[in-house]
């Protein structure tokens, strides 16, 4: 109910400009990645399957050969596993300051297009590698698909921002809430109900479910967004704002300011954790607390984490819209998820709980910095300040796949014992934990900055638009008398 009295707020604020697109702009935004994060994940409550040897009728280990239906596994190991995860990042970090300056160079309606397709085309070729005849043939194609599915996600993801501040500048933290929300849907949906699928219907057949929710959940929105904007932009006033949004210049980038580049390294090293756990959360639970791998319990964590996080990050941005305090807020997140992590480490606190906690603080820590990237670049650089962020935190996300791929080890977990096993698991832990101390320090340091700068972050959004108001209508004033 409150999304949708926020979408009715939007088109009221819009008309009275002259378009009556904003509620389905404002809907279409914050659904276009839904598919994508449904798929995104897949592999986490998979990844028992995924790891597990495959066994002939007589149970010794062969390689599966085209029988995704029926395979009881696809004998990845641990290393193996988390190249799905690392591809992806590398994937998003690769194209996304790209994608940032061609949104700001060339606009949104074609990129936006351009994007669906690619979506449903790693899908695709996702769902197709299990059909294939040798084990590499079939992480190959795999790799493939997950790569273009990163690619489009980069694109998105920036054009998800451009979009906002184009289209809902007095609210930004609240739409980009509302983003995250619909981006945690699908996540919820995908630990809900991949692991039963599979235990119902076989792997190939929940692939295939999953390649039909990323076109329905994100190359048809996509396409319509993209359709919907540029009808909606060609009003005379909002093309001449789009026209002047799209001004980029080097210099624009060289003079990005420092406390864009704190709340950058905030983000990242605090999404690099949230990110490379997750993707081997499910399997963490499952050996740590003892569950068998056909259980559906462990995958539950990450379902309840983005379970509540649907409703977190919107709420969160509405609340920090409403009283400022982003980056003081930010910082005790923070501070709160390396507490939460040492009880997955060092204790057997019941992980459930310990996913509760998780899941409130990067709701406000996630919609916040991402609010507050926008706030302290220039219009014209938006979306290229967007991907560079996506890209350096890709880049880091895809280093600590392959780190806690690397202490998980490359050797098939069934050759190991539980001993081995647990105390690689607590490493895995001990290095998020110290991911997320430095995103505290960055985020100390940017409340510092911003202290010394005139605290424009912690106000709420009404006193930030109104500033920046002012200020352009300043320097409109000065243009006018230069000319």
């Amino acid at each position: 109910m409150t999304a949708f009295a926020f979408v009715t707020t939007m088109d009221t604020n819009l008309g009275k400009d002259g378009t009556s697109f904003g509620w389905a702009i404002f809907l279409l935004n914050s659904v276009v990645l839904f598919g994508i994060h449904f798929m995104h994940d897949l592999p986490s409550p998979l990844q028992g399957v995924l790891q597990a040897s495959p066994q002939s009728t007589n149970g010794s280990e062969v390689e599966p050969f085209g029988n995704g239906s029926d395979l009881t596994g696809l004998g990845f190991t641990p290393f193996q596993y988390n190249q799905l995860y690392a591809i992806y990042s590398i994937g998003e970090g690769v194209t996304a300051i790209v994608a940032g300056i061609a949104i700001d160079r060339f606009g949104r309606t074609a990129n936006l297009i351009a994007a669906g397709l690619l979506s449903g085309l790693g899908g695709l070729a996702f769902a197709l590698g299990p059909l294939l005849n040798s084990r590499l043939t079939i992480l190959v194609t795999m790799l493939v698909g997950r790569f273009l599915m990163a690619v489009s996600n980069a694109f998105l993801f920036v054009l998800q921002g451009v979009v906002i501040l184009f289209w809902f500048e007095d609210r930004v933290t609240t739409a980009f809430g509302a983003v995250s929300c619909a981006n945690a849907a699908g996540e919820v949906l995908n630990f809900l109900i991949t692991k039963p699928l599979y235990n119902a219907l076989g792997l190939q057949w929940v692939l295939w479910i999953s390649m039909i929710l990323v076109i329905v959940g994100t190359s048809l929105p996509a396409t319509a967004l993209g359709y919907l904007d540029s009808v909606g932009a060609s009003d005379q006033y909002k093309e001449s704002r789009q026209t002047r949004q799209n001004k980029l210049s080097f210099s624009d980038l060289v003079e990005l300011p420092l406390q864009y580049w704190l709340l950058v390294f905030t983000r990242v090293f605090f999404n690099s954790m949230i990110w490379a756990l997750i993707g081997d959360i499910s399997k963490f639970v499952t050996d740590r607390y003892g569950y068998s791998e056909a259980s559906v319990v462990p995958s539950y964590f990450a379902g309840i984490f983005f379970g509540l996080s649907t409703v977190g990050c919107f709420c969160a941005g509405r609340l920090m819209d409403s009283i400022g305090y982003r980056l003081v807020i930010t910082s005790i997140s923070i501070l709160g998820s390396m507490a939460t992590l040492s009880l997955l480490a060092f204790t057997l606190f019941p992980p459930h709980i310990c996913a509760v906690f998780i899941s409130i603080f990067y709701s406000f820590a996630a919609v916040s910095v991402i609010a507050c990237i926008t706030l302290v670049v220039p219009t014209s650089t938006v979306g290229t300040a967007i991907g560079i962020t996506l890209t350096i935190e890709m880049c880091f996300t895809a280093a600590s796949n392959v780190v806690i791929g690397l202490i998980l080890g490359q050797t098939h977990e069934y050759h190991l014992s539980d001993a081995v096993m647990q105390f690689r698991w607590q490493l895995v832990i001990v290095y998020t934990i110290g991911l997320t101390g430095v995103a505290f320090i960055f985020s100390l340091a940017a409340n510092i900055h911003n202290m010394q700068t005139g605290g424009a972050l912690n106000k709420t959004q009404s006193e930030v638009t109104a500033e920046r108001h002012n200020e352009n209508g300043f320097q409109k004033l000065r243009q006018d008398e230069d000319d």
